[in-house]
């Protein structure tokens, strides 16, 4: 009888949560414009340091 109560109270406290985190920073994320973000910056050429030789 008990348990149903924790979980109401968790989900509450969760929903709580997501609220305050998009209340206090509302700018939505674009899934995207993340990933164009990453193809950009995927290294294509090859790296330009050379060998150190010994």
């Amino acid at each position: 009888m008990c348990n149903w109560k924790k979980i109401f109270i968790v989900v509450l406290l969760v929903l709580i949560g997501f609220g305050f985190e998009y209340g206090i920073n509302p700018t939505p994320v674009d899934a995207s414009s993340k990933i164009e973000y990453l193809v950009i910056q995927k290294p294509t050429d090859p790296p330009k340091d050379q060998p150190i030789k010994v």
